[in-house]
């Protein structure tokens, strides 16, 4: 299981990723595997199982409350999460611009799954 805390360590926020969560960890085309940094599961697995969690329950929560949240934040939530596990400038942009650019089909598909 991973708890990850919006924000801060301590942060209110949260998103639960519980274990056996099934994620394909980073969506990133096999061509770029090689280049440093940007391997599927890699040292960013973590941020990507948080990402692909939000995608498909787009929810956090806090010890309270739990509030819905739009794929612009999921994507956002990634890009902290790689910030926290020290992914570089280089290597945090060309992820986030990958799910901004790509991510929409992933999305849709959760959302057209969660109307059937």
């Amino acid at each position: 299981p991973c708890l990850y805390y919006l924000r801060s360590p301590d942060g209110e926020e949260f998103v639960d990723v519980p274990a056996g969560f099934v994620t394909d960890f980073g969506s990133i085309p096999r061509p770029l595997w090689g280049l440093p940094g940007l391997s599927p599961f890699g040292t960013f697995r973590r941020a990507y199982a948080v990402h692909d969690k939000l995608y498909q329950a787009p929810v956090v929560r806090s010890a309270t409350s739990a509030r819905a949240i739009g794929r612009d934040e999921a994507d956002q939530i990634l890009l902290e999460a790689c910030d926290v596990l020290k992914a570089n400038w280089l290597n945090r942009r060309l992820i986030y611009r990958g799910v901004r650019l790509g991510g929409w089909r992933a999305w849709n598909r959760w959302r057209r799954t969660e109307e059937a």
